[in-house]
């Protein structure tokens, strides 16, 4: 799913990021918990159809500054950094599995993709 919407990315830049946030389309498997999520490199939410009120929103200030929202302020920088640094990688993080309100382990595929001169990172991740 990664290198779907990465490509999307490649070849529409912003314009993909609609497709990816679209909860009835290719980027969002509700049955196997999986989704795409896009960061900008400064840390910015920019696609996400699971928690599409997030998007826009940036997480690249101090975690202290989210209060209960620090653990996702965290790990978007970890996942932003290791994917701009490396170009790709993996992330393990406890999250919570869509629906359940259990907390379980999540493990992120995060890849760095562009368009433009704009970075995007790219991301999903399975429980």
């Amino acid at each position: 799913m990664v290198e779907m919407a990465g490509k999307m990315i490649e070849e529409m830049g912003d314009a993909a990021l609609a497709q990816i946030s679209d909860p009835s389309g290719r980027c969002f498997d509700c049955e196997k918990n999986l989704y795409v999520f896009v960061y900008s490199d400064d840390v910015v939410l920019l696609a996400d159809p699971f928690r599409q009120n997030l998007v826009g929103v940036s997480f690249s200030r101090h975690p202290e500054d989210y209060g209960e929202e620090s653990a996702s302020v965290t790990v978007a920088n970890m996942i932003v950094e290791k994917a701009v640094h490396n170009g790709s990688g993996w992330m393990d993080y406890p999250d919570e599995i869509p629906g359940t309100f259990q907390i379980s382990t999540k493990h992120t595929y995060e890849k760095l993709f562009r368009h433009a001169g704009k970075n995007y990172i790219v991301c999903c991740g399975v429980w």
